[in-house]
């Protein structure tokens, strides 16, 4: 461990240790394609999913997604079946941001990943349960 010695404000010598790299995580992130565009409805899934693996490690998002989970009471907005971290949830924007919803949590719903699959898949738009729209 490294320190630096200073003097304190009564003038007694004392060490203050520096910041240890060992202790810094490597986080490694995916690069953009060229052709990178966040109004691109094809390749929206695959963006999404970045953004949430992005937010995944952010303290707020975790608070968010928390939000959600209460409003909706655990269930799944598609299928009412209980929503866990076995199950996994993908976070769905009931008005797509490429159609210009926002990211409240209004705007914002939680659904298994087959569920979500099943959603994208379908091209009219499906009722969803606890959506705030």
């Amino acid at each position: 461990m490294f320190a630096y010695p200073y003097k304190n404000g009564k003038g007694e010598k004392q060490y203050r240790w520096l910041y240890l790299l060992a202790g810094t995580a490597i986080v490694r992130h995916k690069r953009l394609s060229v052709d990178y565009t966040p109004y691109d409805a094809e390749r929206e899934l695959e963006w999404e999913a970045l953004r949430v693996q992005r937010m995944q490690h952010k303290l707020r998002y975790r608070g968010q997604i928390l939000s959600i989970f209460r409003r909706q009471k655990g269930l799944c907005a598609l299928c009412g079946q209980a929503v866990s971290k076995e199950t996994g949830w993908h976070d769905h924007h009931v008005i797509r941001r490429v159609d210009g919803g926002s990211d409240t949590l209004r705007n914002r719903t939680l659904l298994h990943p087959n569920c979500h699959a099943l959603v994208h898949s379908r091209q009219k738009d499906t009722p969803l349960r606890f959506s705030g729209l």
